[in-house]
């Protein structure tokens, strides 16, 4: 469904003690009975900062109550320990405005703690 009454849970977690870190992003179609397509998962962060590895992830079929994981690895770029958020938005294809944003607070890279 394209609808703008799709139940969705999104849940990020962030593995790793830099300077790469895994990000997975688990997704659950809450609906009783529609199956949600033409979907996709942007990361946006500082560039400066973070290289993300996969950008966009288009996302399958949907279907109800079954858990959706989703991976990208993601560098961290900064010599002095800065850390930033990675904002996830889950987009229908052809809309423009997200139906859904994450906001993952990333931890500083284990080697530029003192």
């Amino acid at each position: 469904t394209n609808s703008t009454h799709t139940s969705l849970n999104i849940s990020a977690q962030v593995q790793g003690v830099g300077p790469i870190f895994k990000v997975t992003v688990t997704m659950q179609n809450t609906s009783p009975d529609l199956s949600i397509i033409d979907y996709y998962l942007l990361f946006q962060s500082d560039e400066t900062l973070y290289n993300i590895s996969k950008k966009m992830i288009k996302l399958p079929m949907l279907v109800p109550s079954l858990s959706y994981t989703f991976s990208t690895m993601v560098e961290c770029l900064n010599d002095y320990g800065q850390t930033d958020a990675i904002k996830v938005y889950v987009h229908c294809s052809g809309n423009p405005i997200p139906l859904l944003t994450a906001v993952i607070d990333m931890p500083a890279s284990e080697s530029f703690v003192v």
